[in-house]
């Protein structure tokens, strides 16, 4: 599905326009005006990015939405990344970007509403996901008795994974908390946290290891050898029958997932060390 848009603010704010009667009707119609619009934090990991939670006025009650704010890295970080040869932050747009993709090639994502910029701040603005419980905790639920279940959410997972990476673009942070299950769509799958989606002419095969590693790792124990076999022969059979018997790419996979496993443990016990010395 293509998104249509409009520019406004002399290009400054970008906007889908299916919601140009919820934005004027908000009184926002500037990059200004959306950046500071009035919303309450619920995701600040790092300084440069976060994300705010806001209810805007329409025609029939509240509608939530979600508000992803990103300031200018300090020149220091942009040093580290050049000399390190690795991609440079991003931003709002960047994300509005992949977004935008996703709907093109019929993923299930975010709704994007506007996308803004003021300098070298940026913030993007996107319709709640209703009614959801994440793919990690509906895992983690699961007994013996919902195996049938269990199966279906992982082959919708499996699906979107693979008509991602077929669609040449990588998440590079597909954990399991990223999908977001809507419980009365047949647990029908959608990916948030676009914001490092890498989107090339022919995805690279490093890029496949990595989503499926962090796949695997944020996995962990709620997955067993069958679950793991069926999920691999619904993704190879979109990507490439061909890897199903690739050992050489499945051994990659299992080798990224274990690094991401030991540097995961590394930071936990760096965290309680740190807690013990205060």
């Amino acid at each position: 599905m293509k998104i249509h848009t409009e520019e406004w603010d002399n290009g400054n704010l970008i906007v889908n326009s299916e919601y140009t009667e919820l934005l004027k009707g908000n009184d926002i119609e500037t990059a200004t005006s959306l950046f500071d619009l009035d919303s309450e934090t619920v995701k600040a990991i790092v300084k440069e990015r976060g994300t705010s939670r806001a209810v805007l006025k329409g025609n029939q009650g509240g509608v939530e939405v979600f508000i992803k704010r990103y300031s200018p890295v300090p020149l220091k970080e942009k040093i580290k990344l050049k000399l390190f040869r690795k991609p440079p932050t991003a931003d709002a747009f960047d994300e509005w970007k992949a977004i935008v993709t996703f709907h093109e090639q019929a993923l299930n994502t975010m709704i994007p509403i506007a996308v803004a910029r003021i300098g070298e701040k940026t913030c993007n603005l996107t319709l709640g996901i209703q009614n959801y419980v994440r793919a990690s905790d509906l895992l983690a639920s699961f007994t013996a008795v919902d195996i049938d279940r269990k199966r279906n959410l992982l082959k919708n997972i499996a699906e979107l994974s693979g008509k991602i990476h077929v669609g040449n673009m990588a998440h590079q942070d597909l954990y399991m908390v990223h999908f977001f299950v809507k419980e009365d769509e047949d647990d029908a799958v959608y990916l948030i946290d676009l914001q490092r989606t890498l989107i090339q002419k022919k995805l690279a095969r490093r890029w496949h290891v990595k989503d499926l590693a962090q796949l695997l790792f944020s996995a962990g124990s709620t997955v067993d050898q069958d679950d793991i076999n069926y999920f691999w022969d619904i993704y190879t059979g979109i990507v490439d029958v061909k890897l199903r018997e690739d050992h050489v790419f499945i051994n990659e996979v299992k080798s990224k997932a274990d690094r991401i496993n030991k540097r995961d443990l590394r930071k936990a016990a760096q965290r309680i060390a740190n807690t013990s010395s205060k």
